[in-house]
C-alpha cells in the first residue's frame, strides 16, 4: 500500500490527462457517516452562505444540501481508486473548521439576571427567550471571561448556521455583540460545487507555515455522479512528496491562560524567542526576549484586546490575547 501510494504521489505532479472513473456507492456504515456528517453540513452551510440564499437566516442547515455532498463524499470514500486512499487513507483530509458549526461568543451587559446566570454556567437562566435557545440548540456552557462587559461562551452537540443564531442573541437587549467561535491558522479542506450532472469535490493539503496561511497546498479533484460512480479527474498544485515515513507533527501553539493576567505561557513553540505585544492600531507596548515557554510581567497592560507576535530565526506567528 505504501509503495503505491509513494509511486502515485510522485508521479502526478501536474493534473492527469486522462481521469479513471469507477462504479461506487453513495451509503455507509455509521460510523464512517459520522466522520464526514461534520464536514457535509460545513460544505452546506458554506454555500448558502457564499450564494445568499433565502438559508442564511435559519439556524437548522438543511438536510437536503447536508446529504448531496454528504453522498457524494461517501462515494469518494467508498471508491477503489489510489487518489481516494491519498487524500482518506493516507492524508485524513477534512474541511478546514471554518465556519464554526457548534460555538457561540455572547457579550452583554453584566446586569442582566440571565446572563449572571450564564455566567455561573447555569442554563436554566430564568428569561423565558433565552431559555427556548438554549433548549431548543442544545446549548451547555462552555467557558466565560471579561473584557469590559461578561463574555461566555456556549457550545452544541448539533452543528448548526451560527451567524442566524447569533443574530436571535443579538436582539435581545442588552446584548453587545455575538458571533461564532473562531478557529485561527489554515490547513487541509475540502471544496464543493453542484452540477448539473454531479457533484466536484476538491480535497486540498497545505503545508508550510500554515499558522499564518499555508504557503504550498495540493489539490485533487473527484467528480461524483448521481449514480454514485466516481471519477478521479486529476490533481494539481505544489507537488507533495511523500517519503513513506509518517513524520511526526509539530505541536498547535497554543497560549494559556487567554485571558491572561500577569503572564501568558506558550504551548508548542520553542523557545528562546522573540515577542511584541502592540495594541488593535499597531503601537508596540511591550518588546522583550522569552528563555523559557513564559512571556512574564503583562501587568501593566490595562484590560482589553492586543496582538501578541512570537519570533525565532524561522517562523513568525501572531496572536489575538485578551487581558482580564
Amino acid at each position: 500500500m505504501i509503495r503505491a501510494l509513494l509511486i502515485f504521489l510522485l508521479s502526478y505532479g501536474t493534473t492527469l490527462a486522462h481521469a479513471q472513473t469507477v462504479s461506487s456507492t453513495c451509503s455507509a456504515q455509521d460510523s464512517i457517516v459520522g466522520l464526514y456528517q461534520e464536514d457535509a453540513s460545513r460544505l452546506a452551510l458554506r454555500k448558502i452562505l457564499r450564494n445568499n440564499l433565502a438559508y442564511k437566516d435559519s439556524v437548522v442547515i438543511p438536510k437536503t444540501h447536508v446529504d448531496t455532498v454528504l453522498n457524494a463524499m461517501l462515494a469518494v470514500y467508498n471508491s477503489n481508486l489510489a487518489a481516494r486512499d491519498t487524500v482518506i487513507s493516507l492524508l485524513d483530509i477534512h474541511t478546514f473548521p471554518h465556519p464554526v458549526m457548534n460555538s457561540i461568543i455572547i457579550s452583554a451587559s453584566g446586569s442582566l439576571p440571565w446572563m449572571q446566570q450564564l455566567q455561573l454556567g447555569n442554563m436554566n437562566t430564568g428569561d423565558a427567550y433565552v431559555d427556548q435557545l438554549i433548549t431548543k440548540y442544545h446549548l451547555t456552557f462552555d467557558r466565560t471571561f471579561t473584557i469590559f462587559n461578561p463574555i461566555v461562551v456556549l457550545k452544541s452537540d448539533s452543528n448548526y448556521n451560527i451567524s442566524a443564531l447569533s443574530n436571535m442573541f443579538e436582539a435581545i437587549n442588552g446584548v453587545q455583540y455575538a458571533h461564532p467561535g473562531s478557529f485561527g491558522g489554515d490547513g487541509n479542506d475540502i471544496q464543493d460545487s453542484i452540477h448539473t450532472g454531479h457533484v466536484e469535490l476538491i480535497y486540498s493539503y497545505g503545508w508550510g507555515d500554515c499558522l499564518s496561511g499555508c504557503i504550498n497546498r495540493r489539490f485533487w479533484k473527484f467528480k461524483v455522479y448521481y449514480d454514485c460512480s466516481v471519477e478521479f479527474a486529476g490533481s494539481y498544485g505544489d507537488i507533495f512528496r511523500y517519503t513513506g515515513i509518517k513524520e511526526i507533527e509539530p505541536h498547535a501553539i497554543s497560549l494559556y491562560p487567554n485571558p491572561f493576567k500577569d503572564n501568558i505561557s506558550v504551548e508548542g513553540f520553542q523557545a528562546p524567542f522573540n515577542y511584541s505585544i502592540t495594541n488593535l492600531t499597531g503601537q508596540e507596548l511591550i518588546k522583550g526576549h522569552a528563555a523559557s515557554n513564559r512571556i512574564e510581567n503583562l501587568e501593566k497592560l490595562r484590560a482589553g484586546v492586543y496582538l501578541l507576535t512570537i519570533q525565532t530565526k524561522s517562523k513568525t506567528s501572531i496572536f489575538r490575547i485578551y487581558r482580564q
